[in-house]
């Protein structure tokens, strides 16, 4: 019998129609195993329903990540370790991750201190405000100090701290509300990042 390449390519377009057709609903399940002092976690996801004829084929992904998180007054850092084990049915991955974030004393911090001039200077005098985010800008440049510094008394980092916000009403004028509120999203704080 002989084949053309007509017979071949119309019997490849049966079966890419065949395959091209699935309804399958995928299952995605996430279960915590452990939440504290490690925070364990699995996720798996099946693509393809059981009866489904690729089902073999694809497979179950999952994941597992662990995570632990230990703060050092002491020695001034907080640590955060983690590890992701990611495998299918052909191939497995592992992501292990140390980070380490200073924890400092909110008084004697000056990258505390200059968000509270930033604030200040917001309310009392605007147009300095962008000299103030501008000093601000240049410890986090010379990595004299980080976004993700952690206070010793209450935990917060500067992001939370610099959540700058000033209502429209404070001074009741319509025009310095329009010029100098401060958004989340401010081009202020954004220069902080």
């Amino acid at each position: 019998m002989k084949r053309t390449w007509e017979d071949v390519h119309r019997k490849n377009s049966r079966i890419r129609q065949r395959t091209r057709g699935c309804n399958c609903i995928s299952r995605k399940t996430h279960v915590t195993i452990l939440r504290w002092p490690i925070n364990v976690s699995r996720s798996s996801i099946q693509a393809h329903s059981t009866d489904y004829p690729y089902n073999a084929f694809e497979g179950l992904c999952m994941d597992v990540d662990m995570r632990l998180s230990i703060c050092s007054t002491k020695l001034g850092r907080k640590f955060n370790l983690a590890a992701k084990v990611f495998y299918n049915s052909n191939t497995s991955n592992l992501h292990v991750s140390l980070r380490q974030y200073a924890v400092v004393d909110p008084e004697k911090s000056e990258a505390f201190a200059l968000i509270h001039d930033l604030q200040w200077a917001i309310y009392t005098r605007p147009d300095d405000s962008i000299d103030v985010a501008m000093d601000l800008r240049e410890l986090f440049e010379t990595r004299c100090a980080s976004p993700h510094e952690r206070a010793s008394d209450d935990g917060r980092t500067l992001l939370h701290v610099g959540r700058i916000y000033l209502p429209g009403s404070t001074f009741g004028d319509d025009t310095f509300s329009r010029n100098y509120a401060i958004t989340p999203c401010s081009p202020i704080q954004m220069s902080l990042l």
